[in-house]
This record gives C-alpha cells, structure tokens and sequence, in this order.
C-alpha cells in the first residue's frame, strides 16, 4: 500500500511539472471554450506510466484478439444459441476480415471464447479480466461513434447482449442489468419490435429513405428482437429489477425462426399440436415472457401475497 502511494506521487508531482498547476487545488474553466484540451501525448512516457499504473495498455498497442481458434471456440458454442442472433455461416465467413464489425464485438467474441474453453488458450492475448475491460471500453466508443446503419446496429445489440449474458454468468447483476437496458434502447429505437410479418423494408432512424432487407438481415432482426427480450426477462427472473420493456408497446415483429439447440427442444416434452408452427426459440421466449409477468404480478402485489400466507 506504501509502494502505491509513492507512485501516486511521483506521478502527481511529474504531472504538476507538466500542467505547471497545483493538483490539490481546483481550477474551473469555461465549460464551452473552444480551446482543445492539450492533453498527454500517447507517445509520452508518462502516458505510459498512467496507463501501466491503471492496469491499461497503451493505445500504441493494439493486437487483434480475435483469432481463427477462438472464433471456433465461440460458434461452437453460440452457433445456435438463443442469445447469438447474427448467421453463424456469415459470421465465421467475416469476422477475421478487417473493418467489417465494431471492435467491441470482436473483442467481446474473443472474451466468451476465452471463458466457454476448458483449457487458457495459448492464442487470447489477454486475461479474462483485461478481455472485459476491452469491450467495455470499445462499446462505449462504438456506440458514441454512432452509425445508422441496420447491420451496424445489431452489431452493437449483439455485443451488448454478450457483456450482459457474461455478467450474469458471474452473478454481477447490476452489469448485467446496465448492459441489458443498452441492447433495449438500442431495439426500440431501431424499431425492431415493429418489424410487421409482412414489412421487407427498415427505414433508418433519421432518415426517410426506406432499405430493403434481405433475407439474412431480416431473419437477424427478428431474431435480434427476441434476444433483447430473452435476456430483459434473464435478468428480471436473477435481480426482480423491473423490465426495460415498456408494457404498452405495440409489437408486430414475428416470432423468431432459428433454433438454438435441437437437442434440447421442448418439442421431447410436449404434444405435438402444442409445438406445431414454433421453433424452440419461440417457446423459450414465450416461457420467459410468462416467468417475468408472474415475477412482475408478484412484486406489484406482495403485501396482497403476504397476507393471503400469514392467514
């Protein structure tokens, strides 16, 4: 603790040397000058001392995560997972291509990678932890970097839903719940929850031009759609923290079309009439619509509920 205090002032002193200002003293500013802040050059040496004292590398330094071995190790176990809505086929076909994807979602396939592998991986550059921090770090980028592009924008839902289904992994409800709100906003103000059975247009937010969608587009859409609310009512049922979707929203979307996990579909436990027409997506996402209305009933009506049990 004595060692890291010492650093603490090495740095504020090599700081004061720089800026020529006292740090223990506040100085205000206008807020609205047009002066750019001079900042520490990234080259500096004690930018580097900063971000090595913060456990951060150095913006010179940045390696591409995401390889061959661990892009195999994600879609093995997200190719059909509920909560991974983009085409698997395109992904696998893309993803080590250069500027086609925001780096937070590149960077947060390489962390659920490292996290599903039984084994380190030799290939991940980074911890677990510093994995996390990258995306963390990169969505709050991507996303202030804006972009109104459709595929764009999933790409940004579908990085979102990872942090919060990595979060809720290990328990960290209230990132979870940060990260899921993200991916709701981000639907809604896409218009995915009015995608209409019929509609083969999106018209960009902002704009009054309509885009065609292909089929690949509009099958990630829809299924994009149902992720957000899968993982809301995730997090609903693990934190009883009410939902981000609002409950008067008109919803035309369709009901998603792929299915996760044969294997493991409802489908063996039920009647076939019960499942004629529905992917096991589909039923999921039903079942947990149902499982956040009684938590949601339920939390609305506790004191009811304790009465009607101390009787």
């Amino acid at each position: 603790m004595e060692a890291m205090q010492n650093r603490i002032d090495v740095l504020e002193h090599q700081l004061e040397l720089l800026n020529g200002q006292d740090l223990s003293k506040v100085f205000l500013e206008e807020p609205y000058s047009n002066q750019r802040f001079q900042g520490l050059a990234p080259d500096s040496e004690i930018w580097d001392d900063l971000m090595q004292f913060g456990g951060i590398s150095s913006p010179l330094e940045e390696p591409h995560e995401l390889t061959g071995t661990l892009l195999d190790f994600f879609l093995r176990h997200f190719a059909r997972h509920p909560f991974f809505f983009l085409d698997s086929t395109q992904f696998q076909q893309t993803a080590l291509l250069p500027d086609l994807f925001p780096r937070s979602l590149l960077v947060a396939v390489a962390l659920w990678a490292t996290h599903v592998s039984a084994n380190p991986l030799d290939e991940s550059v980074y911890s677990e932890e510093k994995l996390l921090a990258r995306t963390v770090h990169h969505v709050a980028q991507d996303i202030a970097a804006g972009g109104a592009l459709p595929q764009r924008i999933l790409h940004m839902m579908q990085t979102e839903i990872l942090l919060s289904l990595y979060y809720l992994d290990y328990g960290c409800l209230l990132e979870a719940n940060y990260h899921r709100a993200g991916a709701t906003s981000l639907a809604f103000i896409s218009g995915l929850h009015q995608l209409g059975a019929s509609s083969q247009n999106v018209v960009v937010q902002g704009e009054n031009i309509p885009i065609p969608l292909g089929a690949i587009l509009r099958m990630e859409m829809i299924n994009a759609f149902w992720s957000v609310l899968l993982i809301n009512n995730y997090c609903v049922a693990a934190s009883n923290i009410p939902s981000s979707m609002p409950y008067d929203a008109p919803i035309s979307t369709p009901w998603p079309t792929h299915f996760p996990n044969v294997a493991l579909s409802p489908a063996l436990f039920l009647d076939e009439d019960d499942v004629n027409g529905h992917s096991p997506l589909t039923l999921l996402v039903k079942s947990s619509i149902q499982l956040e209305r009684t938590m949601s009933f339920t939390a609305r009506n506790l004191r009811m509920f304790a009465s009607f049990l101390l009787r």
